[in-house]
């Protein structure tokens, strides 16, 4: 008697178990189908799953598999190869291999690169890539595990708050997959795409990397054009500084005002000063190196030295040794090389002052410099220079290579 009243429990809570996981899977079919109603699909068909067309879109809603102690989810994915969808692969970095790390297209975002692994074809990448897009994928990656395979979207959707709210959860997630389906589509006028980016991304490196894109594979064209015209008013200095070099005469004005505004971000108006070169007079030139250094912009000051060694001329020599006097380490060590690019003659003085400086780097560029221009009174000073920092062996062998130089050159140096 009593094996069979535990049979008759076991096989009521068997039926009852069946009552409420039918009752479970007529609710979900519901809800897959108000969300797919909701969202406009047509062609809809529901039994274990649920399949319909959103235009060319092929959607298919499944039971996700739940891992332990997680709520059940629905898997939705959807077919755009035929509607033309990038062939891209979008996935978190963190699920990625170092291969595909190492390999991914970079979007100009710091931010979203971190975290996001993309590969496809840069051009149309780029192009669909844009503000909007990027956050988009960035938050569906983090709500419903995103991830795109070249046309194929998969994510997964939490089921329980939706059931209870008659799928209005799944409904935002399935019109919010539709969307991104929408944004990734192949863009038919890539110049378009790209200049719309480079002028209106709220991201600076994001308007730099659409630029250099542009300028690389649409050079000549009238957006190309167009976008580094408008580029020159860029909030970004770099921005500001692409375009102008890609202007060439037009562009200059651009280049030489951020290279002078002092408040200018210090490799951009380095760039600028290197790109316009001996276009630069030599008061423009000194007058930015001022400003450099008084902001310490170290860069934009070592790109003005090599500007000035350029101009074989004895003010830009005193302005070189008058940097080399006053300055320290890297941009005293620059002005010395630059001396010795020069190859004067009254350069001599100030390198052998340049001996006696307690900078290690301002020494080792002393005596290469010397080993081009040095004569026979170099000699001595450099044999002192040697035996005073005996220790330093990068710069024993620099001042010796510098005697070697000087002996192999002029008669009676030794």
């Amino acid at each position: 008697m009593g094996e069979l009243l535990v049979m008759a429990m076991v096989a009521g809570a068997i039926a009852v178990g069946a009552w409420v996981l039918a009752g479970q899977r007529s609710v979900r079919r519901t809800a897959w189908r108000q969300a797919a109603l909701c969202c406009g699909l047509a062609d809809i068909d529901v039994t274990q799953v649920l399949t319909g067309r959103a235009g060319r879109l092929l959607v298919r809603l499944e039971p996700g598999q739940p891992e332990m102690q997680e709520l059940p989810r629905t898997r939705i994915t959807i077919d755009g190869r035929a509607d033309d969808l990038v062939e891209m692969s979008v996935q978190a970095a963190g699920r990625a291999t170092a291969f595909q790390r190492k390999t991914a297209l970079k979007t100009g975002d710091p931010d979203f690169d971190a975290r996001i692994v993309v590969s496809g074809p840069s051009l149309q990448v780029e192009a669909v890539l844009d503000e909007e897009t990027r956050g988009s994928i960035r938050e569906l990656i983090e709500q419903l595990d995103l991830e795109v395979a070249f046309g194929m979207l998969r994510a997964l959707v939490p089921e329980a708050a939706g059931l209870d709210r008659r799928g209005l959860d799944l409904v935002d997630g399935l019109r919010r997959l539709l969307d991104l389906c929408r944004r990734l589509r192949r863009k038919t006028d890539l110049p378009a795409a790209l200049a719309h980016s480079a002028s209106g991304d709220r991201v600076a490196t994001v308007r730099e990397r659409r630029l250099a894109t542009l300028l690389q594979a649409f050079p000549d064209h009238t957006v190309t054009r167009e976008t580094l015209r408008a580029a020159t008013g860029d909030p970004s200095d770099a921005v500001r500084v692409r375009a102008g070099i890609a202007l060439g005469q037009a562009g200059r004005p651009t280049l030489l005002e951020v290279a002078r505004r002092e408040g200018a971000d210090d490799r951009p108006a380095a760039e600028a000063v290197l790109a316009l070169g001996q276009a630069l007079t030599l008061p423009e030139t000194q007058e930015i190196l001022r400003g450099a250094l008084r902001a310490r912009r170290i860069e934009t000051a070592l790109a003005c030295l090599r500007a000035i060694a350029g101009r074989r001329e004895p003010e830009a020599l005193t302005t070189l040794a008058r940097v080399m006097a006053v300055a320290h380490e890297d941009v005293a060590a620059a002005a010395a090389r630059a001396l010795g690019e020069m190859r004067l003659p009254a350069a001599e003085g100030p390198l052998l002052e340049a001996l006696r400086r307690d900078d290690a780097e301002l020494r080792l560029a002393a005596a290469d410099a010397l080993a081009r221009l040095g004569t026979a009174r170099a000699v001595l000073p450099l044999q002192e220079a040697e035996a005073a920092h005996s220790h330093d062996q990068d710069f024993r062998r620099a001042a010796r290579h510098a005697v070697a130089e000087i002996q192999s050159r002029l008669h009676g140096a030794s």
